[in-house]
């Protein structure tokens, strides 16, 4: 089991079988059989361009969440959890359009396109929403920051949400 949990409280265990690993566009995709309340569920925008003003939500890397858990006989149960002190927001501009072409241990995107973003990173903050200033719409995904073995990342990279659309297309599509 997997815990989720959101930035509006919402806690939540979730089954491994739901959650797919794609190297391919650097994602864990979360196939939620139902709806879930208490999230902030962002609307996906395409056709983000550069200049386009942004904000990358992430969170620290190696900083937990304060958390009120019990066990229950052999069973973990998180009562309640608290992320305000592990929230690393940053905002800017989306600097340029690229395409990915990495293979590295962890990472293997061949022609995956997604944008240069204008601040910094830090780890952690991979996998967070990149979102439209103006409207709130997510037009990509936080992936990866360079250098990448150190904590502050002085360039900061996101996949375009088309390339992560695509997938969860396929997925549903493949069932």
């Amino acid at each position: 089991m997997i815990w989720i949990i959101s930035r509006k409280g919402f806690v939540g265990r979730i089954k491994r079988e739901i959650i797919s690993l794609h190297p391919e566009i650097d994602t864990t995709i979360i196939n939620f059989q139902e709806s879930i309340t208490n999230i902030h569920a962002y609307k996906p925008r395409g056709n983000a361009v550069p200049g386009m003003k942004v904000s990358g939500i992430g969170h620290r890397g190696n900083i937990m969440p304060s958390v009120d858990a019990e066990w229950r006989n052999s069973e973990f149960i998180i009562k309640s959890a608290n992320l305000a002190k592990a929230i690393k927001d940053e905002s800017g501009t989306l600097k340029k359009r690229i395409t990915f072409n990495i293979y590295a241990e962890n990472i293997k995107m061949q022609g995956i396109g997604g944008f240069e973003l204008s601040f910094e990173g830090q780890k952690g903050m991979s996998g967070g929403p990149v979102v439209d200033s103006i409207n709130g719409e997510v037009v990509g995904m936080l992936s990866l920051g360079l250098p990448s073995e150190s904590f502050v990342k002085k360039k900061t990279f996101a996949i375009s949400i088309e390339e992560v659309l695509k997938k969860c297309r396929c997925l549903a599509h493949n069932g």
